[in-house]
């Protein structure tokens, strides 16, 4: 039973093996190259884009699914979002330890001034909540809340490209990106086009079986 739990398909294994990759490049970097490690700033940009990404790629994998009907895929969500808070979370710690060292009386009253930080802030939370939730005990306690709640997704997602492009004043090609990636994300999700992409799905599954009754 215990080896059945913890068993994973050659996706899985893939998938895992894709996300911590970044992770592994970063922490060599660090180790290794002074003047990656010494540069704060670097180190929050990185891992916060990471973050980012991973959360962009975890909204991929419901429309991923539902054009192709490929279930692992489907599945990759909460392994995905999960990375995207692991990144979230050295993002945060890369802010509060190395930047700020632990002075919450300074980083409150940045926190005053600074719009990109509160929006930051908030986006750690929503993925705090999603993540501590992300588990079968939680969806059986809060039901049908449970999917209310995950569907702060969207706007975690939504306040973590405003706060890249409030960051990023100089270069806003990465935030740029993002936000129409996001946005057709967000698109596809409305209930129309939702539907007419589950019918063409539908329409597409039974052309096959016609052609393949024909060629039996």
């Amino acid at each position: 039973m215990v080896l059945k739990r913890f068993s994973f398909t050659p996706f899985q294994i893939g998938l895992h093996a894709f996300s911590l990759l970044p992770f592994s490049i970063f922490v060599f970097n660090f180790l290794t190259d002074a003047g990656f490690s010494g540069n704060i700033q670097r180190l929050e940009f990185r891992t916060g884009r990471l973050a980012l990404i991973w959360l962009i790629l975890s909204l991929f994998c419901s429309p991923v699914y539902w054009l192709t009907g490929y279930r692992e895929a489907f599945k990759a969500r909460k392994t995905l979002g999960r990375y995207a808070f692991f990144y979230a979370f050295l993002h945060g710690m890369v802010f509060l330890v190395l930047d700020y060292a632990f002075d919450i009386h300074l980083i409150l009253i940045t926190l005053g001034d600074t719009l990109y930080l509160l929006l930051g802030i908030i986006a750690f939370i929503i993925l705090l909540l999603l993540a501590v939730t992300s588990n079968p005990q939680s969806q059986a306690i809060l039901k049908k809340n449970w999917g209310r709640l995950h569907k702060l997704v969207y706007l975690a997602a939504i306040l973590g490209v405003i706060h890249y492009f409030l960051i990023e004043k100089s270069d806003t090609r990465w935030p740029l990106t993002a936000a129409i990636i996001l946005s057709g994300l967000l698109v596809v999700r409305f209930p129309a086009i939702h539907k007419r992409i589950t019918l063409r799905k539908q329409a597409n599954k039974v052309v096959i079986k016609t052609r393949s009754g024909k060629a039996s």
